[in-house]
């Protein structure tokens, strides 16, 4: 037997090779007609939906370094979404494949108009399209914000949900997956909350990166500003804002925005795992060291739980806030002037700072409640809490009630905020 491997060597070796190469070339094949989307964005308009998605095209001549690639978009309308894909891949010419997908922008008219878990339903459906894929809004057009992206480097338009994983940690917006957002809007609070995605854009560098479609028969076509021969690529204008919106929504449906940055940071920091983030503290005054001053720190611990109990058969539930090894930045008093506390750090250090911090979280998370109660909103997710502690007193509790979905506007919120250390 060996002796017959030996001299027939050769010939095992050809059969095989002509066995496999065919389907390695036909392999490759396929994977060169394939179009991977990285981005969506929905719209809701009179007739449907409209679906646009991001593109990334690299340049054939450096495809192997995946320099000079750059953002194309295809645009199509739908009465239904799978109309609006099918007419996407139709447009593109090649298999479309969007299992890449990191995001998706929601426009708009379609978070106010619609119950979102409806639309969402379709996506959650397709085996191809990862659950984690982040979801935004945005004011205005999706369609218009995705085109943006092609104005930022590709590095963060592509890589835009560890950018809000970034956001969440410096208390700046909420990195939100699909599948959280569905199942926060089936849990006990019904809550779920979305952060918007706004991409500001120097006007004199409008419409970098190439896009397909915008019309009926997909034959429109922008070109961008070419890339640079010193730089091997194209200068880019655009920049994602620091502090974004927060939209909330009840079972799916439209509530409410959080614009206010007291509003939005009161909702962080209970809402976010992060330790390290910077914080600032307005109208601190003690008339010696501190004159309506605005105080920067840095905390580098944070805690937050939320407890649960009954006064007169009705809950309440307390907020508690530890925040620990702190840093004292700046102190910016009236004037804007900017005094540096290093010298004698133990002055600056005293009591109505201590005060001054747990006041204003105080507030702000108390004035939240209250805003969102109006609109039926648990934004704290209190049911959550007390069904994992509490549940029988408060399933009890919601006996007492017409609508058990109106529990929010009895349930009384008190806040503890503890401040521990600084470092020196």
């Amino acid at each position: 037997m060996f002796r017959f491997f030996k001299r027939k060597g050769w010939l095992i070796f050809l059969l095989a090779f002509l066995l496999l190469f065919p389907p390695a070339i036909k392999s490759q094949a396929k994977l060169n007609n394939r179009v991977l989307i990285t981005g969506l964005a929905i719209d809701k308009t009179e007739s449907g939906y409209m679906v646009t998605a991001q593109l990334v095209m690299p340049n054939p001549s450096s495809e192997a370094s995946g320099q000079n690639a750059t953002f194309e978009f295809v645009c199509e309308e739908g009465e239904s979404m799978v109309e609006g894909f099918k007419k996407v891949a139709y447009n593109i010419g090649e298999i479309a494949w969007h299992s890449c997908a990191n995001f998706i922008i929601l426009g708009e008219e379609l978070i106010k108009q619609d119950n979102v878990i409806k639309d969402l339903d379709y996506f959650m459906r397709d085996p191809h399209l990862p659950n984690s894929a982040m979801l935004v809004f945005c004011k205005g057009r999706a369609e218009e914000m995705i085109r943006k992206t092609a104005e930022l480097k590709l590095s963060v338009g592509l890589g835009l949900q560890k950018i809000y994983m970034y956001k969440e940690e410096s208390l700046s917006a909420k990195m939100m997956p699909m599948q959280t957002f569905v199942d926060d809007c089936f849990s006990p609070s019904g809550t779920s909350v979305l952060s918007a995605i706004s991409i500001s854009v120097d006007d004199e560098n409008k419409g970098g990166g190439a896009q397909i479609g915008g019309s009926e028969n997909g034959s429109e076509q922008e070109m961008g500003a070419q890339p640079s021969s010193d730089s091997g690529a194209a200068p880019q204008k655009g920049r994602i804002n620091f502090l974004e919106p927060i939209a909330y929504f009840k079972n799916g449906k439209f509530k409410g925005i959080l614009e206010n940055e007291n509003e939005i940071m009161a909702y962080l920091l209970t809402a976010s795992k992060t330790d390290r983030f910077d914080l600032v503290i307005k109208d601190v005054n003690d008339g010696v060291v501190y004159k309506n001053a605005k105080v920067g720190l840095r905390v580098a611990s944070k805690k937050c739980g939320v407890d649960f109990s009954y006064k007169n058969n009705s809950p309440v539930a307390t907020i508690k806030i530890t925040l620990d090894k702190l840093t004292l930045l700046e102190v910016l008093n009236q004037n804007n002037t900017l005094n540096a506390p290093i010298a004698n750090l133990n002055s600056y250090l005293n009591n109505t700072l201590y005060a001054a911090i747990k006041s204003q979280i105080e507030t702000d998370i108390k004035q939240l409640l209250s805003k969102t109660k109006q609109q039926n909103v648990d934004i704290f997710d209190i049911a959550n809490f007390a069904y994992k502690f509490k549940h029988k007193e408060f399933e009890e509790f919601l006996k007492t009630k017409n609508n058990i979905d109106n529990y929010i506007e009895d349930i009384d919120l008190n806040v503890a905020v503890e401040v521990k250390d600084f470092v020196k």
